[in-house]
């Protein structure tokens, strides 16, 4: 194993999951995402897309201390107070972009596949990127993974 999978196998030794964060740059935001929810909860993974570092792990620390279960599709009122997150399947073709770290963790415990969700967060005024209300440029800042990649961002 190399160091960043030492960080996570001690942290999901520690805490039961890894929060990886990864910087964004001009072309694409910086995300967060578990590692490990497939393994001790049978859970799919979770992406937060465009937040600060330490709001998208409190986002993935409160739908893991929550004990429910993350669906697709499902509308979740209960990780930011007085907003709306709504979970949404990651399609398979973003996995290699997005989750190297967890395909490297899990296919070191000779696991292949899992499961991911991408957690989408609201404006302040609780306006979901696909409202008709939505701010121009919003879904820019959290670019929805749930359709097919049709090419690498920043190609």
């Amino acid at each position: 194993m190399n160091d960043l999978q030492d960080v996570i196998s001690n942290s999901f030794d520690e805490y039961g999951w890894h929060a990886q964060i990864v910087g964004g740059d001009d072309i694409w935001p910086a995300f967060a995402y578990s590692i490990g929810w497939g393994i001790n909860r049978g859970w799919p993974e979770v992406i937060v897309i465009g937040q600060r570092p330490e709001v998208a792990h409190g986002i993935l620390r409160k739908i893991w201390e929550s004990d429910e279960k993350p669906m697709n599709d499902q509308l979740r009122t209960d990780i930011l107070p007085d907003f709306r997150c709504k979970m949404l399947k990651v399609d398979h073709s973003w996995y290699e972009f997005l989750f190297g770290a967890a395909i490297d963790f899990y296919a070191n415990r000779d696991l292949r596949s899992f499961e991911a969700l991408q957690c989408v967060w609201p404006t302040t005024s609780d306006v979901l990127p696909w409202e008709n209300n939505a701010p121009d440029g919003f879904e820019a800042a959290q670019p929805l993974v749930r359709s097919k990649m049709l090419v690498e961002p920043g190609s």
